[in-house]
C-alpha cells in the first residue's frame, strides 16, 4: 500500500499536474487519521465546506462567473495543505530536521522579534568600541556568541517551517534588503530559505527570492537568491503556483539576467564535475606537485623541511630544471582548470569537515569572519587577526574551505617549523591579490557560494536528510535548471547550443539529452539534430544517430564534425554507402589527413569495392608506414580481398612487432579458417576470446544476459559478408566456437 508520502510525491511529480479535488482530500484525510496531532484539520474542514458550496450552487444551476477561479484557488489550498504534511512528516522521520524543530520549538520567532534582534546587533557594535578597552573585547565577544547562536536558531526555524503566506514571504523580502540588517545575516537567510525549499517547495519563498534577485544592491546577497532560486524552479510546478512562470518569464525579459543565467548553469556544471575533477588532479596533477616540493609531512603530522641533493651541485642543474619544469606544468593543469571553472580545492578540502563547526547547520553556508565564535582558537594562536585574515580571505576559496582552513591552522601551527610560522605573522603568505581578477565580481562570488552549496550536500554528516540537487536521480537534474521548458521559451537557442557543446566536451551526454528533450526545434536547426545525433550515437543507438547526422549534414553540408559523424554512425548502423559518401566529403574538405582516408578504404571494403580498397590501403601504408593502423587496413584489405596468404603475413607482422588489437587476432584467426588451417584458427581465436573479455566491448556484450557461446556467434555474424565469401555456414561457425570456447 503507498504511503502518504509516496502519494504526495506522485501528485507533484514533475511533468504531472492532478487536480482530482477528491483524490487530494481523501490524502489530507488519511494523513489526519494517522497522525492527529497535526493540527491541520479546521483548514480541511473549511477547503470542503467551501467545495460542497460550490458544487452545490453548480448542481442547482447558478451561473458564477468567478466559478473557476474559487475552484483553483480551493485547489491550491489542497496543495498548500499536502506540502505541509510533507515537511511535518519530514520533520518527524528526518534525524537533522527532528532536531532542528526540537532546537526552535521554545523559541520566539515572530516578525517583530526577528527584526528587533536583527537590528539591534547591528546598532550595539558601535557602541561597544565606545566601552572601556579592558571591556570592549570581552562585551564583543560575548555579543558575537550570543548573535550567531541566534542566527543559527532562526536558519533552523526557516528550514522546518511551513508554508509561508504572502505577508510572510514580504517580510522577508523586506528584511534581507533592509540596510538596517548585517549583510552576513542577509545571506545566511537567504541560504536558510534555498535549503528548506530544497525539503520543501514554497511558492512564496520563491517569492522572496525572486525579489531579493529583482531588487538587491548587494551582489553576495543577490547572488545567493539567484543560485537558490534557480536550484528550486521545479518542472511542473507552475501548473500549480502559476506565479512561478509569471517570475521566470519577468527574468528572462532582461538581457544582462540572462548572460548571468547562462553563466550560472556553467558553474552548475562544473560543481556536478568536481569528484570528477578532483580525480583527475589526485591521479595525475598532485602527485607530481608533491614529489615536486622541499616540505612534507611525517606520519605524526609534524612539518619537516627536506634539503636539496647535494649531488645537484656536482652533477649540474639538470635534473633540478627538469623537476622544476615538471612542476610548472603541473601548476599550469591546475591554473587552467581553475580559470575554466573547475572546483579544483574540493578534494583537498573535502577531509576537512569533519570539525564540529560543521555540525551547525548554518556554519555551511555562513560568510566567512574572524569573529566567528568558533575561531577562537586559531585567532589566538596566530595573534595578528588582520594579517590571519588577509591570508584566508584573499584567495579563490568558497567560506566553507576558508573555515576549514582557520581550523585546521589552529590544530597544526604549533607544530609548523619556526620558519613557516615567520612568514605568517609577518604577512609575507598573503596571497597575490592577482589570483583572483575580481574577488567582488558576481561571477566569483556566485562560483564561490555554489561551492558552499555543493560541499553542503555532498560532506555533512546526514547528507542523506537532504536530497542533492547535483545529484541527476535523486533531484530530477535540479541543477539542469535551463531543461526546464519555463526557461526554453524564453532564452534564445543559439545560447542553449553554447551548454550543448560544453556538455560534449565534458562527456555528459545523460545532461545532454535532457536538455535536448525540453527544447524546442524545427526541421532546419541542424545544431539539435547534431547534438540528438552525438546523445543517440552514446546510447550505441546507431540507427537513430545515422538519421539524425543526415539530417544536420542536409542543411549544413560543410561542417567537418557533422560529416565526421555521420559517417562514423553510418559505419556502425551498417550503412557504408552513406560512409563512403561522407569520407569522400570530408576529405576534400581535408586531403591530409589520414583517418579519413583509413575509414574510407574501410567502408569501401564493406561494399564489396575491395580492388579500389586495396590500392587505397596501398597508398596509405606509403604514406603513413610506421603507423599500425595504416598495416591494420591494409591486412583487412587484402583478407576481404581474397589474399588470405599476404593477409596471413600482414597480421603477423603486426603481432611481432607488439602492436596488434585483439580483433586482429580474431582475423588473423579468420585468414587461418580460409586457408584451412584449423587448429592456428582456433588458437588465434582462442586467444582473441581470451583478450576480448577484459575489454568494455565484452562487458557491455555480457550486459545482455547471453553467453560466450552466443556473443561469439554474434562476432562471426557481424562480418558475414566475409565469412559468406568463403562458404562458411552455420554449422562450420558451430563446430569453430566448441573448439575455442573448450579450450
Amino acid at each position: 500500500m503507498e504511503s502518504i508520502m509516496d502519494r504526495i510525491d506522485k501528485v507533484f511529480k514533475a511533468g504531472t499536474f492532478s487536480s482530482d479535488f477528491l483524490y487530494l482530500t481523501s490524502c489530507v484525510s488519511d494523513f489526519l487519521a494517522a497522525s492527529p496531532e497535526i493540527k491541520i484539520s479546521e483548514e480541511l474542514d473549511s477547503i470542503n465546506e467551501s467545495h460542497s458550496m460550490l458544487i452545490d450552487f453548480a448542481r442547482r444551476g447558478y451561473d458564477d462567473p468567478k466559478r473557476k477561479e474559487i475552484y483553483n484557488r480551493l485547489l491550491r489550498r489542497l496543495y498548500t495543505l499536502l506540502l505541509d504534511i510533507k515537511n511535518s512528516q519530514l520533520v518527524r522521520d528526518t534525524h537533522t530536521l527532528a532536531c532542528a524543530f526540537t532546537k526552535v520549538s521554545t523559541c520566539n520567532f515572530s516578525h517583530e522579534s526577528i527584526q528587533k534582534n536583527l537590528e539591534d546587533f547591528v546598532s550595539l557594535l558601535p557602541f561597544l568600541m565606545l566601552d572601556d578597552e579592558n571591556n570592549r573585547e570581552e562585551k564583543t565577544e560575548e555579543l558575537y556568541v550570543s548573535h550567531q547562536d541566534y542566527m543559527s536558531k532562526l536558519f533552523d526555524y526557516i528550514l522546518v517551517s511551513r508554508q509561508w503566506a504572502e505577508f510572510d514571504a514580504k517580510f522577508y523580502s523586506g528584511l534581507i534588503l533592509s540596510p538596517l540588517i548585517d549583510i552576513r545575516d542577509a545571506q545566511i537567510i537567504v541560504s536558510a530559505i534555498t535549503l528548506s525549499l530544497s525539503t520543501v517547495f514554497d511558492v512564496n519563498k520563491m517569492g522572496t527570492l525572486y525579489d531579493v534577485i529583482m531588487s538587491a544592491d548587494n551582489q553576495r546577497v543577490r547572488q545567493r537568491a539567484l543560485v537558490g532560486f534557480m536550484l528550486n524552479v521545479r518542472c511542473g510546478y507552475e501548473k500549480y503556483f502559476p506565479e512561478i512562470g509569471k517570475m521566470v518569464k519577468t527574468l528572462c525579459r532582461e538581457e544582462s539576467i540572462i548572460a548571468e543565467l547562462i553563466e550560472l548553469q556553467f558553474q552548475l556544471f562544473y560543481a556536478f564535475l568536481a569528484k570528477e575533477d578532483s580525480a583527475y588532479l589526485t591521479n595525475d596533477v598532485f602527485p607530481s606537485i608533491v614529489k615536486n616540493q622541499n616540505i612534507h609531512l611525517d606520519k605524526s603530522g609534524d612539518f619537516i623541511e627536506i634539503d636539496d641533493d647535494p649531488m645537484d651541485d656536482i652533477l649540474g642543474s639538470r635534473k633540478t630544471e627538469e623537476r622544476m619544469a615538471e612542476l610548472e606544468e603541473s601548476m599550469r593543469k591546475m591554473v587552467d582548470m581553475e580559470r575554466a571553472g573547475s572546483d579544483i580545492y574540493f578534494g583537498g578540502f573535502s577531509h576537512m569537515k569533519r570539525f564540529p563547526f560543521f555540525n551547525t547547520l548554518s556554519n555551511w553556508f555562513c560568510p566567512f569572519y574572524l569573529e566567528h565564535p568558533a575561531l577562537k582558537m586559531t585567532t589566538t594562536k596566530v595573534g595578528d587577526k588582520d594579517i590571519l585574515g588577509r591570508i584566508i580571505s584573499t584567495g579563490p576559496f568558497c567560506d566553507s574551505d576558508r573555515y576549514s582552513f582557520a581550523l585546521a591552522m589552529a590544530t597544526v601551527f604549533d607544530r609548523m617549523p619556526s620558519s613557516l610560522k615567520e612568514m605568517i605573522s609577518s604577512g609575507a603568505m598573503t596571497p597575490n591579490s592577482g589570483v583572483i581578477a575580481d574577488a567582488n565580481a558576481p561571477a566569483t562570488i556566485r562560483r564561490q557560494y555554489i561551492q558552499d552549496i555543493y560541499r553542503f550536500f555532498e560532506l555533512f554528516s546526514y547528507k542523506s536528510d537532504f536530497i542533492n540537487p547535483f545529484d541527476a536521480e535523486a533531484s530530477d537534474f535540479a541543477f539542469l535548471f535551463l531543461a526546464n521548458p519555463l526557461f526554453v521559451q524564453g532564452i534564445k537557442s543559439n545560447k542553449y547550443y553554447e551548454l550543448c557543446d560544453f556538455l560534449v566536451r565534458k562527456k555528459c551526454y545523460r545532461e545532454l539529452g535532457r536538455l535536448l528533450e525540453a527544447m524546442e526545434h524545427t526541421a532546419k536547426d541542424w545544431e539539435w539534430y547534431y547534438y540528438h545525433g552525438m546523445c543517440s550515437y552514446k546510447r550505441l543507438d546507431f540507427n537513430t544517430a545515422e538519421h539524425d547526422f543526415a539530417k544536420a549534414a542536409s542543411i549544413n553540408s560543410d561542417d567537418a564534425k557533422v560529416l565526421r559523424m555521420h559517417a562514423l554512425s553510418s559505419m556502425r548502423a551498417r550503412k557504408y554507402d552513406s560512409a563512403v559518401t561522407s569520407w569522400e566529403k570530408l576529405i576534400q574538405i581535408k586531403p591530409q589527413n589520414i583517418k579519413y582516408k583509413m575509414n574510407h578504404c574501410l567502408s569501401l571494403i564493406y561494399i564489396n569495392q575491395t580492388a579500389k580498397a586495396l590500392n587505397l590501403a596501398y597508398e596509405l601504408s606509403l604514406l603513413d608506414g610506421k603507423s599500425p593502423y595504416t598495416d591494420r587496413v591494409l591486412a583487412w584489405a587484402l583478407l576481404c580481398d581474397g589474399r588470405v596468404a599476404d593477409a596471413i603475413k600482414s597480421y603477423l607482422r603486426l603481432i611481432d612487432k607488439g602492436n596488434s588489437t585483439y580483433e586482429d587476432l580474431l582475423n588473423l584467426g579468420y585468414a587461418y579458417w580460409f586457408d584451412g588451417n584449423i587448429a592456428l584458427a582456433s588458437k588465434y581465436m582462442s586467444e582473441f576470446v581470451n583478450e576480448w573479455k577484459n575489454t568494455e566491448d565484452y562487458r557491455l556484450a555480457k550486459k545482455s544476459g547471453r553467453g560466450d557461446y552466443e556473443l561469439l556467434m554474434d562476432k562471426f555474424n557481424e562480418d558475414m559478408y566475409l565469412l559468406d565469401k568463403h562458404h562458411i555456414d552455420i554449422t562450420d561457425k558451430a563446430i569453430i566456437s566448441d573448439m575455442v570456447l573448450m579450450k
